[in-house]
This record gives structure tokens, sequence and C-alpha cells, in this order.
């Protein structure tokens, strides 16, 4: 089986917009956002690479971010259960092939009489002596035997997909079933869930269940795969948790129609994607997934209605919460993804300031609100997701630092 960086590649390298793991009859493809350099020197640092894009591409799901026009979801999840078959694996490494401990315990059955059980139950009085006449008997799990099968058969099927994650696990090859049996085994789970009282069993079932049902429902489909077709709102979820610290519904610019004869009608509001306050400062993010930071080129930088509706955002701000001078200064940015390696930029820092944008249309001059420049920033994607899970890094202050560099008018 392939190394694990050699079934990664990057976005920029596809000619889809798709990012997350495709699984196409033993074939394995991980691909990954915008500006994330894939460590591929690293066994190691790639198998964390990766388990952190599932986890953000986990996010879209949880948090419906992969919408388009608010209607459509477009989530990618067609027969892959990426948290079953880590969890599936990660448990066979520490706990071997599964093995029944729990015991059933039933009435007037043979078997060893459970006393603590039976002492429970309603006895009845004969002579002045207490007799039970259905005691409580325990007996050994009758499904032991087809559940250790059935978690065989879906720790090799965990392989198949995230083998290369476990530094390639030799599969069991213990049985084969037909689509036939796997159905009994999702009928069998499903019951054994509701009777089981041990915790790890509990999880055990779920997953196994998990992997089982998708099988049954996907046994003609090839191809099977986990991600997103849009990673923007993955892109933009991210910088609003690292940056943002406001309540962006206090801030959103409004507008009203007053047509005769008719109440004040207002239309859809404008939404800052991103805000937040540093010393006294005010910072306005407007999250651009953009190919700028792969390309260079200027085609791939925000239009003008983007850069006017940030002024928008910055006059906003200006003239509704900073009347009592509460703001030293409100700074507006575009942010991009890019890959602090790549060599089409003379800069290679996590976070770093490339220029800014104003309007034409507005007087421009040394004395202007620093919000009538938006300033260019762009940040290793691979940082940002780094950022998102280990807030030691201290991001906020790094982009605080290059976003006033637009101040200086500063371009190279």
């Amino acid at each position: 089986m392939k190394k694990l960086s050699a079934l990664c590649f990057n976005v920029e390298e596809t000619e889809e917009n798709f990012v997350g793991i495709k699984y196409n009859n033993g074939d394995i493809k991980i691909t990954f956002p915008l500006g994330y350099e894939i460590p591929k020197e690293n066994e190691i640092a790639c198998r964390k690479s990766v388990i952190q894009l599932f986890k953000t591409i986990k996010l879209a799901h949880e948090k419906k971010l992969d919408y388009e026009n608010g209607e459509n979801f477009l989530m990618c999840n067609d027969g892959l259960s990426i948290d079953s078959y880590m969890w599936i694996l990660s448990d066979y490494i520490e706990n071997g092939l599964y093995s029944d401990s729990e015991k059933t315990y039933h009435q007037n059955n043979n078997g060893k009489i459970n006393w603590k059980r039976t002492f429970k139950t309603a006895p009845f009085v004969s002579h002045n002596s207490l007799v039970y006449l259905n005691p409580i008997v325990e007996q050994n799990s009758n499904t032991k035997n087809i559940i250790s099968e059935m978690h065989s058969y879906c720790i090799d099927q965990s392989i198949d997909i995230i083998g290369p994650l476990y530094c390639n696990l030799p599969k069991i090859n213990l049985v084969k079933p037909n689509i036939k049996k796997i159905r009994y085994y999702v009928q069998l789970l499903h019951k054994e869930k509701l009777t089981t009282f041990d915790d790890r069993k509990k999880l055990l079932l779920h997953h196994m269940y998990k992997i089982l049902l998708e099988k049954v429902g996907n046994h003609e489909n090839s191809v099977k795969v986990f991600g997103v077709k849009h990673y923007e709102h993955v892109w933009e979820y991210m910088v609003n948790k690292v940056f943002g610290d406001e309540e962006i519904k206090n801030y959103y610019p409004t507008a009203n129609y007053y047509i005769q004869n008719r109440d004040p009608y207002m239309p859809s509001k404008l939404r800052p994607d991103t805000i937040f306050t540093y010393e006294n400062d005010f910072y306005i993010l407007d999250s651009k997934y953009y190919k700028f930071g792969s390309t260079g080129l200027n085609k791939n930088l925000p239009n003008s209605d983007s850069i006017q509706k940030q002024v928008t955002y910055g006059e906003f701000i200006n003239t509704n919460f900073n009347s009592d001078k509460k703001f030293n200064h409100i700074y507006n940015a575009f942010i991009m993804p890019y890959n602090k390696n790549n060599p089409i930029f003379e800069f290679s820092d996590a976070i770093d300031y490339c220029g800014y944008a104003v309007c034409n249309w507005k007087e421009n001059n040394q004395n202007d609100p620093s919000f009538f420049k938006i300033a260019i920033i762009l940040i290793d994607s691979k940082f940002l997701i780094d950022s998102f899970f280990d807030k030691s890094l201290q991001a906020k202050k790094i982009l605080v630092e290059k976003v006033k560099l637009v101040n200086h008018n500063c371009i190279f």
C-alpha cells in the first residue's frame, strides 16, 4: 500500500473545487484546500494534517456550513463515515479484536444463578420461607462469535479506506460477507445496541453499525467520498473563530425603502464576515477563499463591490459606535489563503501583508480614516488550520501587526 503522503494532493493540482477524501475501488485521493502545503517529507506530520483536515470537513456537516444560496446543502458524505473508521482502528490498536465478556440475564433458564439480581425480584412465601420460583441466571452472550466476526470485517473495511493513516495495518481477512449477510449484521447490531450496558461495547456497536449501514446503502457504488464542494464556507468559519470576538449581529448595516402609502420596508442586511477589537482598535475582516495567494494574478483579487462593501462597514461602525472616540482606528482587511513557501511572493510569514485597495470615487489623502483602505492579507492555510485547533499560536496578534501596515501606505 502507498505511503499516506503519496495519496495527498492540493486542490490547485485538481480540476475541481472538492476538498476531502475520495475512495474509488481501492484508489484513495486526499485533497487539501488552497494554500495548504502538505508535509510530504514527514509521514507523522502528514498524518496529523490529514486528521485535522477531516475535522474541518466535519465542521461543515455539524455547523451546516456548506450551503449554496442558503438552500442546497452541498456537503459530500456519500458512503464514508470517517469518524467511525478512525474510532474502529484506534480502538483496535488499543484493545484488539472484540471479545465479549458481557453476560446476559434471564429467568427460568439453565445457568449459574445470580443471587444479587434474584433477591431484587418478588419472592413467593411458603411456610414462613421465601421461595424464588424464577431465579435469574447469567449466560455469556450467544452473539459473541458473530460480533467478533462483524468487528473483524469493519476493521478490514476501515483499513481499506484510511489504513495509511495508521501505518498500513495488516487486514484480518477473517470473513468476506456478501450483501445479504451484511444486512443480517445490521439487523443483529441494531438489536444488540438496545441490550448492552458496557460503555466500550456501546461505542463499538455504534461505529460498526454506521460502517455496515453505509455498506448496505452503497454496495453498488464504488466511489465513496467525504468532503465539501465549497471549502470557502469552512475557511470563513475558521477565520471567524480564530480572530472574531464580537457579536456580528450587532453590526449589520441596514437600509429602508419608503414607498408612498406603505410602511417602511427594510431589505436584506449587510453582514460582515468577522469583527474583533484589539487594544482599542476595531477590525473588520472579509474572508475571501480566492486563488490570488496561489497564482498572484490580479484577476483573482476581490471585485470592486467587495471593496465598497468593506468601506460601508467601516463608515457604519464609525458613525454608530465611534461618536465618543471609543476606537483609535477602524481597520478593514481582505483575508485570503496562501502557501508561505510559494516563491511567487517575496515574503514568507504565516500571515503577511501585500498591499491595499481603495475606492477611486472617494478622495484619498493622508487624513482619510484608516477604514478607507482595505488591507490585503494572506494567511498560510496550514497555519490557519493549526491555529483553529491550537489557540496558543497567537494568530490574532500577528494579524494585527500586519493589518496596521496599511497606515503607512505600504506597497512593495
